[in-house]
């Protein structure tokens, strides 16, 4: 049967599958890199990268602090989305990103943090990280 046919495909497409590694492992390199400094290392590097190949600046200067709600059937903590008591499970993060768009600090928390409070945990850990923001 000719290359690139649908049957060739299928045999060939478990065989693919297999050599896959298990999330399990995965998400075991995924913690050792995130606790030993790999993963932000990684992260870094690349967002230097980007801001190098579109002229910017490679020390930072600027940040943006935004915040989203998002509801949860999984626990959380009851929010306040509206006023006037109409109240909610879910979670909050809130996000710092540089002039580009491109990811400098994210935290997740329950959803009864208010923002105030949030940006400024985003706003300390960015400024320990980013020292000319």
């Amino acid at each position: 049967m000719p290359s690139g046919t649908g049957v060739g495909l299928v045999a060939s497409g478990g065989t693919f599958r297999k050599s896959f590694l298990t999330g399990v492992l995965v998400y075991g390199v995924f913690r050792k890199w995130k606790l030993d400094g790999t993963w932000s290392m990684i992260h870094d590097a690349l967002r230097e990268m980007v801001r190098k190949a579109v002229g910017k600046r490679l020390a930072l200067s600027v940040a943006t602090i935004d915040s989203q709600s998002v509801k949860s059937s999984e626990g959380g903590e009851m929010l306040d989305l509206k006023g006037g008591g109409k109240c909610i499970i879910g979670r909050k993060r809130h996000i710092a990103v540089d002039s580009l768009g491109l990811i400098l600090t994210v935290i997740v928390h329950s959803a009864c943090v208010q923002d105030y409070d949030g940006a400024k945990v985003v706003a300390f850990g960015s400024g320990e990280r980013y020292r000319k923001l």
